[in-house]
C-alpha cells in the first residue's frame, strides 16, 4: 500500500494538471514547467506519469485533445446550462465580433467564446453561429464611420506605446487643433470610433473622433505611466443640489444647506464640460483655473458661431 503522503502527492499532481489543462491551451513542456515551480508539488513530474494522467481523465469521461503540439480539454470538468437570453447574448457578441474586429482582437474575443462555450452543456460555436435568424443579421448594422482597417492601425499604435501628433478637427468650435497625446485605447461607439490618449501637457485623459483626426504622426517619444491626473472641483446650487448622483471616478468634497462641491478625477475633460454646461447657472466650476478658462473660452466660441 502506498503511503498516505505519496497519495495526496499524487492527487494533488492530478488535480493541478487538470486545472492547467481547464485554465488554457498548454504544450506539454509549458505543464511541466509550470509543474515544477508549483510548491505544492514536492517531486518532479515525468512526461510518462502526464500520460497515464490523460487516461485517467479519459476514464471519467474527460477528453483531453491534442492539436499542433498543443494539449486542451474537449469540455471543462464542470459544466453548466446557458439559459436562452445568455446564448442570445453570445451570440450577438460573436456576430458583432465577427464584422468590427480584424486580427489579434478578434482572435481573442472568438478564443473566450470557445472557452465559454466549453464550460456549457448546451452550447458549441458552430450552434451560435447558426443561432441568429437571417433578418437579425440583415438588421446588424456597423458603428458610424466604422473602418475595420482604420481602426486596427489605431490600436497598433496603442500597442507601440509611442507618443503621437495630430491635428483634430473640433467640430463643436469649428476649428483644426494639434496635440501630441499618448495613445491608449481604441473605444467603439454607435456614434463613432474614438481614439482614448493622455495629454501630458494637461495631465489629462482625452477622447478624439478617429474620423476627426488628421496628419497623424508617430513620434520617437515613448508614453510614460499615466499616473497623474487632474481633478475638476465643481459646485451645484438650489434644487440641483438635492437632486444630484455622483458619478463614476466622483466624491463629494463638501456640502451647504443649498449647494454641494464635487470633485471628479476620472472622466474625460470635453464629456465634462459638455455635461457640466448643460446644468446652467446652477454649475460653477471652482478648480482648476486653466479648466474654468477653456470652458469660458470654448463657450465664447460657440456662442460666437450661433451670432
Amino acid at each position: 500500500m502506498p503511503s498516505s503522503n505519496k497519495t495526496n502527492s499524487t492527487a494533488i499532481r492530478v488535480l493541478e494538471v487538470l486545472k492547467l489543462l481547464d485554465t488554457g491551451m498548454l504544450r506539454q513542456n509549458d505543464i511541466l514547467a509550470n509543474l515544477s515551480d508549483n510548491n505544492k508539488i514536492d517531486c518532479e513530474l515525468r512526461k510518462e506519469a502526464l500520460y497515464k494522467y490523460f487516461n485517467t481523465f479519459k476514464l471519467l469521461g474527460i477528453n483531453v485533445i491534442k492539436k499542433n503540439k498543443i494539449l486542451s480539454l474537449e469540455k471543462s470538468p464542470i459544466t453548466i446550462n446557458l439559459s436562452q437570453e445568455e446564448i442570445e447574448g453570445l451570440s450577438f457578441i460573436m456576430e458583432y465580433a465577427e464584422k468590427i474586429f480584424v486580427g489579434q482582437a478578434k482572435d481573442e474575443i472568438q478564443k473566450l467564446i470557445n472557452n465559454i462555450c466549453r464550460c456549457t452543456k448546451n452550447c458549441t460555436p458552430e450552434e451560435l453561429k447558426n443561432h441568429l435568424s437571417k433578418k437579425d443579421i440583415q438588421n446588424f448594422t456597423s458603428p458610424k464611420n466604422y473602418d475595420p482597417n482604420l481602426l486596427n492601425q489605431f490600436r497598433l499604435l496603442c500597442k507601440e506605446r509611442q507618443k503621437i501628433s495630430f491635428t483634430y478637427i473640433n467640430h463643436d468650435l469649428n476649428e483644426k487643433q494639434k496635440f501630441e497625446i499618448e495613445p491608449d485605447e481604441v473605444i467603439i461607439t454607435p456614434v463613432g470610433s474614438i481614439l482614448k490618449g493622455y495629454n501630458p501637457q494637461l495631465a489629462e485623459t482625452q477622447r478624439f473622433y478617429i474620423d476627426a483626426i488628421e496628419d497623424l504622426v508617430q513620434l520617437p517619444t515613448m508614453s510614460k505611466h499615466k499616473n497623474v491626473k487632474s481633478s475638476v472641483t465643481f459646485m451645484l446650487k438650489g434644487r440641483l443640489s438635492h437632486s444630484y448622483e455622483l458619478k463614476h471616478g466622483e466624491r463629494l468634497t463638501q456640502k451647504g444647506k443649498d449647494y454641494i462641491v464635487v470633485t471628479n478625477s476620472e472622466e474625460d475633460k470635453e464629456t465634462l464640460t459638455r455635461r457640466l454646461l448643460r446644468y446652467g447657472k446652477d454649475c460653477e466650476i471652482i478648480y482648476p483655473k486653466i479648466f474654468r478658462k477653456r470652458v469660458l473660452s470654448n463657450l465664447e466660441k460657440i456662442l460666437k458661431n450661433y451670432n
